[in-house]
C-alpha cells in the first residue's frame, strides 16, 4: 500500500488553488497535503485512497520523514519469588515479560517500575 512518499503539486487548470499532496509512488494513497502549497504539512492519521482521474500533477520535491522521538526506559523490577522481570516504559505504554501480563496486559512490577523511576 505505501512504499516510498513525494510531495506533488497538483496543477490541473480549475478555478481554485491547487494544493502540494504527500503521496505514495503510484499516486494512489494521500498521507497529506499543503493548502496552496505553503507549509504546515496536514498529515493524516492514515492515508487516504486517493483518485487522480481528470486531475494533473508535477514532482515537487521528495519526501523526508522524521525520526519519531521516543522515551523508552528497561527496568529488571525483582518479583515477590526473587524471580527477575523486565518491564518496558514507553511514554504512556508499557510491558511486562512476566505471564501476569502475558494474560491480563498489566501487573504489579509495572507500578513498581514506574516507583523505582520516580525515586532514581
Amino acid at each position: 500500500m505505501t512504499g516510498n512518499m513525494n510531495y506533488f503539486r497538483e496543477t490541473t487548470d480549475w478555478n481554485t488553488p491547487n494544493h502540494v499532496y504527500l503521496l505514495d509512488d503510484n499516486k494512489q494513497y494521500m498521507h497529506g497535503y499543503m493548502v496552496d502549497g505553503r507549509e504546515p504539512l496536514q498529515k493524516f492519521k492514515a492515508p487516504i485512497r486517493f483518485d487522480t482521474r481528470g486531475r494533473t500533477f508535477v514532482f515537487h520535491s521528495a519526501y523526508a520523514a522524521k525520526p519519531i522521538e521516543r522515551n523508552i526506559v528497561s527496568v529488571t523490577v525483582a518479583g515477590s519469588k526473587g524471580d527477575l522481570y523486565t518491564v518496558i516504559l514507553e511514554d504512556s505504554k508499557s510491558s511486562c515479560n512476566c505471564t501476569g501480563f502475558k494474560y491480563r496486559g498489566e501487573c504489579k512490577h509495572q507500578a513498581l517500575a514506574r516507583e523505582t523511576l520516580i525515586y532514581v
